[in-house]
């Protein structure tokens, strides 16, 4: 197999390895040994590089080995992201960076919370629909990224149908407000 080369860098091995997700810091080094990569990643947010005399996860990675590659796993906004990348720089851990931006900052419990929330407001309003019967059976559809993309717009095209639904009652010759003077 052809080495992959990245700027300045080759590497026979195109698997990246990250540090998180171990049960120890000596499961880690073993799976590090036997994935044979090259390349591992490091969450700068969980890298001791304030107080090098304190036990840190680089204590576990053989730099002449691995090259170390610092994410900004944990960061929610682009700013914060670039913060922590010139931190890792800093730190000596690397001038390449692996940019992770996470925008989901609450977790599904609150999301569960808030969906819940706006049904019960759309069922008070009249807007919530019963889902067909084959939906019912088989337990709804599974959830599509659109689907969930547009969730989050729920508060916003409640607004607008709030919005438009008053515009026409006071109109005198829509048939809406003909209706609710009859």
């Amino acid at each position: 197999m052809d080495p992959l080369i990245i700027a300045d860098k080759s590497l026979t091995s195109r698997l990246i390895v990250g540090t998180g997700k171990y049960s120890s810091h000596a499961v880690m080094v073993k799976a590090h040994e036997a994935s044979g990569a090259e390349m591992i990643t490091v969450a700068v947010r969980r890298v001791n590089i304030s107080d090098r005399s304190k036990e840190s996860l680089l204590d576990y990675v053989d730099r002449s080995k691995y090259f170390l590659l610092p994410n900004t796993a944990g960061c929610y906004t682009a700013d914060e992201a670039i913060r922590t990348a010139r931190l890792g720089r800093e730190a000596g851990l690397s001038n390449w960076v692996k940019l992770e931006v996470d925008r989901r900052r609450e977790d599904a419990l609150s999301r569960q919370r808030r969906a819940l929330i706006e049904a019960h407001a759309a069922s008070r309003q009249g807007r919530l629909r019963r889902a067909p019967a084959h939906e019912r059976r088989s337990g709804g559809l599974p959830q599509t990224r659109r689907r969930r993309r547009r969730r989050g717009d729920a508060a916003r095209r409640a607004d607008r149908f709030r919005a438009r639904d008053s515009e026409r009652q006071q109109h005198p010759h829509h048939p809406a407000s003909s209706r609710a003077s009859r």
